[in-house]
């Protein structure tokens, strides 16, 4: 699941087996504001797995969190995906970036 061709509507990808592998894309609906991200770490945690994004556009407050996996053999798009309605601005955006604790 995910954003495949950036127009800010979630798309799913079915793998059949056998055959070629099933798009569903959303089209149509209501023309709402969309904001994604794509973090990335320097170094350790490129992928930025675990980081959290907190997103608020007036009263409408909402987190996300990357993840890897999705269910057996799947993966879901690692970008992050905040639907905002009829709100056009974002007021603030907070990125919580995971530690890594290492004990010997």
């Amino acid at each position: 699941m995910g954003d495949l061709f950036n127009d800010g509507h979630l798309d799913i990808v079915i793998e059949n087996l056998k055959g070629e592998p099933t798009i569903l894309r959303s089209e149509g609906g209501p023309l709402n504001h969309w904001i994604g991200f794509e973090l990335g770490g320097t170094g350790s945690n490129r992928l930025a797995l675990n980081a959290r994004v907190r997103v608020t556009a007036g009263d409408l407050v909402q987190t996300d969190e990357v993840r890897s996996g999705g269910s057996y053999l799947s993966q879901n798009d690692l970008r992050l995906h905040f639907g905002l309605g009829a709100r056009a601005h974002v007021d603030t955006v907070e990125v919580i970036w995971p530690t890594v604790r290492w004990r010997p």
